[in-house]
């Protein structure tokens, strides 16, 4: 009554403003020491300052007597016994850490999945600290962990969409169906990992654009690496006339590819695959390092004009061939007609 005289009523006008302020308010003054916080609640309840779930904030956040009677009878020890848990606390935390990254050390573990898990387990660690040294003052530590249970789960529900992306982040990191550096192709997106964050994948496409895929995307999609194995295979289909022997234009093709930077294992190799209207069709095989797949797709393709060229191979092009008959003579008589005219009645 008298906090609210003398502001001249505006500690009221600002309470009955904000519902989330009123439930702040009573939850701290339920973690007062003490009786005097739970009796100041009930009196703003009593007088319409505070609404029912600020009450019901307080209750919950109440504590007992210990630590009330742990400060008035020997409040320097108290306070040095807090002091002292909260310091093992910290130095064991740091320990654990310590610990917990040789373990991740030694199970090769992608540094941001290993960076995330740290911080949590760190959070973890200090948040146990905080509790059991606030429980030697004599608080009552279950009443928090209610608070931080249903706050939690407030917040959970919140960012559920983001949660749904850290766990496909986890997911990626330990089954590590792609690293950073590989060419990988996901959900029909094509380009070379540089960054897996936790709730992003970072791409850049052939033509330097970054493209950011949501780890609950790829998660669930079909993913292509290009990489994990070392070597990639290109097919070239060709074409030469039917008037080119077939061994001089496969031999022609397999030099084309030597002389354009294949692998020679395995070797390069060139197959008949059809015959079409106008022109043998041919398939080139051959293998190269995944980071020269470009290059050495566009030299090949140049290289093989000129080996054609050397060994006068022709490449044959869609054509059609009409040919035109002469039309047929008319029968030649043997001799004149002969006419046999009747006599008309």
């Amino acid at each position: 009554e008298y906090i609210n005289v003398t502001s001249g009523g505006r500690m009221a006008t600002s309470l009955g403003r904000s519902r989330f302020g009123q439930v702040v308010l009573g939850g701290l003054l339920g973690v007062l020491p003490g009786c005097i916080g739970g009796f100041a609640c009930v009196s703003l309840y009593s007088h319409g300052m505070l609404s029912f779930g600020a009450l019901v904030a307080m209750m919950i956040a109440s504590s007992g007597d210990e630590a009330f009677v742990m400060l008035a009878m020997f409040p320097g020890k108290a306070l040095l016994i807090f002091a002292a848990l909260l310091a093992v606390g910290i130095v064991a935390v740091f320990l654990l850490c310590r610990l917990f990254d040789r373990l991740m050390k030694r199970t090769q573990l992608e540094k941001s999945l290993s960076g995330f898990l740290r911080s949590l387990i760190r959070i973890l660690l200090y948040l146990i600290v905080i509790l059991v040294a606030l429980g030697t003052l004599g608080l009552n530590v279950s009443s928090l962990i209610a608070i931080l249970s249903v706050a939690s789960l407030a917040i959970t529900l919140a960012v559920q969409g983001t949660l749904s992306n850290i766990a496909g982040g986890i997911q990626v990191l330990t089954a590590h169906p792609f690293r950073v550096g590989d060419y990988v192709e996901i959900g029909g997106v094509e380009g070379t990992v540089r960054e897996i964050g936790m709730i992003y994948t970072r791409l850049i496409t052939l033509d330097n654009k970054a493209v950011y895929l949501p780890n609950s995307d790829v998660a669930s999609s079909r993913v292509s690496n290009y990489t994990a194995e070392g070597k990639r295979r290109i097919d070239l289909p060709f074409t030469a006339s039917y008037d080119c022997p077939t061994d001089e234009v496969r031999t022609a093709l397999v030099r084309a590819a030597l002389h354009g930077g294949s692998l020679t294992d395995p070797a390069p190799a060139a197959f008949v695959r059809a015959y079409d209207d106008s022109a043998i069709r041919y398939e080139l095989q051959f293998w190269c390092e995944p980071k020269n797949y470009w290059p050495t797709y566009f030299s090949v393709t140049a290289a093989v004009r000129d080996e054609f060229s050397k060994a006068g191979l022709i490449m044959t092009y869609p054509h059609v061939n009409v040919h035109f008959d002469p039309p047929p003579e008319p029968p030649k008589s043997s001799g004149p007609a002969d006419y046999q005219i009747s006599p008309m009645n």
